[in-house]
């Protein structure tokens, strides 16, 4: 997780202008009480199970680490361990024309070569940056929880990532059922799914736009309700 006081130095990278302004905006009225977390030696207890987890988790083992390459935006869900949507929100550097890509996940790293996709579809710089922006500031709140999403099967894993010029790879994922479907993970979820539709359905931008542009304000919202919240304790 980025924390309050090295997030003021990004501000000279400008696709960070709008991430930092709102992450700052909920360091300034982080003031939870610090309580420590209750530990046993043993490790015959589990933490506590809990749906009301509000923001993306580290990805680590049993998940496959996420491939890395220069995209916007990636999206993996993967499904009892048998079905995969993969989709990447990528700018191609030699038109500058911005694309959502789809097919298989790569099973390893790219090192600069471009995604081998099996469908893709342009889309605005307008599209590309709502995207981004969401990818990022969500991303931007990746951290370990206190408690774990209680798991049922089947369930789907949900993964993201993007790229941020200083900051590299931002990694976190979330599962349903586990979340609960007022939490923010879960939403941007819906807007993943949104993605994969898109491509491998409607080609309809406009829909797509309005969709990741709820799934987004919801987001924002709850964040500076929860930071109007904490500021008042």
């Amino acid at each position: 997780m980025v924390h309050c006081s090295t997030a003021q130095t990004f501000v000279r990278h400008p696709r960070l202008a709008i991430a930092v302004g709102l992450w700052l905006t909920i360091c300034s009225g982080a003031g939870f009480a610090f309580e420590p977390f209750r530990v046993d030696p043993t490790l015959n207890t589990d933490a506590q199970e809990s749906s009301r987890i509000d923001h993306l988790e580290p990805i680590g083992r049993p998940f496959q680490s996420p491939p890395e390459f220069q995209y916007l935006a990636q999206y993996w869900a993967q499904i009892s361990n048998e079905e995969y949507h993969y989709v990447a929100v990528v700018r191609k550097t030699s038109s500058g024309q911005y694309y959502v890509q789809q097919g298989d996940a790569p099973k390893s790293d790219l090192h600069g070569k471009p995604y081998q996709f099996k469908r893709e579809a342009e889309i605005s710089i307008d599209t590309a940056q709502l995207i981004y922006e969401y990818w990022v500031n969500m991303l931007l709140e990746t951290g370990y929880d206190r408690k774990h999403l209680p798991y049922m099967s089947p369930t789907t894993v949900y993964m993201f990532s993007t790229f941020v010029p200083g900051l590299g790879w931002l990694h976190g994922y979330t599962q349903f059922p586990g979340v609960s479907q007022d939490m923010p993970p879960y939403w941007m979820s819906q807007a993943g799914e949104g993605l994969f539709e898109f491509i491998t359905k409607s080609h309809d931008e406009g829909e797509l736009r309005t969709r990741i542009k709820a799934a987004r304000d919801k987001f924002y919202d709850y964040a500076r309700k929860r930071s109007v919240s904490a500021s008042t304790r």
